[in-house]
């Protein structure tokens, strides 16, 4: 697979610096294909956002985009022990735009179509240089934006999606310390590939990988050593301010908490020592889920390569190591990270972790010597599953919540006092609705939860004040008393099994809630709606 891969890379680097006349024998050089223009880039990348923008999702991608939204920029807490930049820029992208009425959600999905889009027009700058014909050049980005793992984190709320925009942007400073004509040229690229890698890393932590992928990737393309200084200050730049640079940031912005770095490297420990145990009895699953799966048709590339007709040339064994480099950090990542912490069972990222890998993979495929149907049937069946992964996920499960809340509420403003899930659906669905989350309360100390059931009692008065309706679901009520349906009813189980005092805890705080309210409110069954309680005032 690397030989062959290696090969197309030969074939489709660009022809560097030659004898006047060209070539060793002084033959003419037969002319250049046009290539795309800076403009047409820019709207390849447009029409990529447009589609991504078409097809953002109002269904929250596992537990992360929730916690981002709701526990964290929505109370201001700025901070992230792992991935520190995504949430300043969601921020200073909610500010900027807020007279646009875009929800939190809404803003973080735009973000991830934005960078997203991002990362493909700095790939296309990146193709112009290294990839020969705009037919070539349009195959690569396309193979790219028609990823279904790349299409499915630019419709929704993630770090994955503002990571890959660094990652683009990477790739195209990488192409500048491969083709720079002097040394000083790739000394300037080698600077700037090191800040993009930083800044990536900063957007997720994987980013830590794109130093071996880089390293592998510029020998790879170009194995003279003259391009080794270059890279050892890319890496030098890279540590520099991933290390030193992003603490001095985080404290200028005010932002709190400790470099990244001993974040990081907690995690990266707890990782390996979580994902080994299971790694073998995994990998199969993973290697389809994770792999072959969410980058279809780019997973097909040894298949490609092998096909009869290919003309490749017999790379080094230096380049073969530094192909061999470029994957295995990531198989590695793959399959010791994706693993629950406690069962040690397969997580399912849908190929989240691999995704400085599509770029690469999208390049030596549209360097292939395939006939353009063949390549148009790849393309267009790459995006045909990215539009179908995206639509069997988001599957709006609080859109009849919603339904029936406004129901209820009969064009009234609405309160209410809601559980975890209702609590996604709510913020999705309905907006403008006001909520207090029962959970967090019930999980604190009994003295804290006394605190806040104070300025719960204050707010409800608020809410009746400016006339809205409020209400509580009896899912929420079971929540209070310690029982619950589903997965709220496995994990309150699994809660009085293991921890008994902390169950106790909970019962405690949810009774005293339940009798504050019934204290000062009436709780009256919504009539049409029998699983919902108005609270009306005494």
């Amino acid at each position: 697979m690397a030989l062959d891969m290696l090969g197309i890379m030969a074939d489709q680097v660009l022809i560097r610096e030659k004898p006047p006349g060209g070539g060793i024998l002084g033959a003419e050089r037969a002319p250049e294909p046009p290539s795309l223009t800076r403009l047409q880039v820019l709207a390849v990348a447009l029409l990529a956002l447009l589609a991504y923008v078409l097809l953002g999702q109002r269904t929250f991608y596992r537990e992360d985009g929730y916690q981002l939204i709701h526990h964290m920029l929505g109370k201001g807490q700025l901070y992230h022990d792992v991935h520190p930049l995504y949430l300043p820029i969601l921020d200073l992208a909610t500010r900027l735009l807020a007279w646009t009425g875009q929800t939190a959600h809404g803003m973080g999905t735009l973000l991830s179509a934005f960078s997203v889009a991002g990362a493909i027009f700095f790939l296309g700058l990146m193709a112009r240089r290294s990839l020969r014909g705009r037919t070539r050049q349009l195959l690569f980005l396309a193979f790219v934006a028609a990823c279904p793992a790349v299409s499915f984190f630019a419709t929704v709320v993630e770090f994955h999606g503002l990571f890959f925009f660094f990652v683009g942007l990477s790739f195209c400073f990488a192409e500048g310390v491969i083709q720079a004509g002097s040394h000083r040229k790739a000394i300037g690229m080698a600077l700037l590939l090191g800040l993009a890698t930083s800044l990536g890393t900063a957007a997720h932590a994987t980013g830590q990988l794109l130093l071996p992928l880089f390293w592998g990737w510029v020998i790879a393309r170009r194995s003279s050593w003259d391009r080794w200084p270059p890279l050892l200050l890319f890496s030098a730049t890279h540590l520099l301010l991933y290390f030193g640079g992003l603490a001095l940031l985080l404290h200028l912005l005010d932002i709190g908490g400790q470099s990244q770095a001993a974040g990081s490297i907690g995690h990266l420990d707890r990782w390996l020592r979580q994902g080994l145990g299971t790694a073998v009895t995994r990998f199969p699953g993973q290697f389809w889920w994770e792999i072959v799966y969410p980058f279809l048709p780019l997973s097909l590339l040894p298949l490609v390569l092998v096909l009869p007709g290919e003309r490749r040339a017999r790379p080094s064994p230096l380049q073969l190591l530094a192909a061999f480099a470029m994957f295995l950090p990531y198989l590695l990542l793959v399959v010791l990270t994706l693993a629950d912490e406690h069962s040690g069972e397969a997580i399912w990222e849908r190929g989240a972790y691999l995704l400085p890998l599509a770029p690469a993979a999208a390049w030596a495929l549209a360097g292939a010597r395939l006939s353009v149907r063949l390549f148009l049937v790849l393309v267009l069946s790459g995006a045909i599953l990215s539009v179908t992964q995206i639509r069997s996920h988001d599957q709006r499960p609080g859109l009849a919540f919603a339904i029936e809340i406004e129901a209820m509420g009969q064009g009234a403003p609405v309160g209410l006092l809601v559980g975890p899930f209702e609590s996604i659906y709510l913020h999705l669905e309905v907006p403008g609705a006001q909520q207090i989350l029962v959970q967090s309360m019930l999980a604190k100390a009994p003295a804290e939860a006394l605190a806040d059931l104070a300025l719960m009692e204050a707010r409800l008065r608020r809410w009746h004040a400016e006339g809205r309706r409020i209400f509580l679901s009896a899912k929420t009520r079971d929540l209070m008393e310690g029982r619950g349906e589903g997965e709220i009813g496995r994990r309150l189980t699994e809660m009085k099994a293991s921890f008994p005092q902390i169950y106790a805890a909970w019962v405690a705080n949810g009774q005293a809630l339940l009798s504050r309210l019934e204290d000062g409110w009436s709780l009256v069954v919504v009539p049409g709606h029998p699983r919902y309680y108005e609270l009306r005032s005494r």
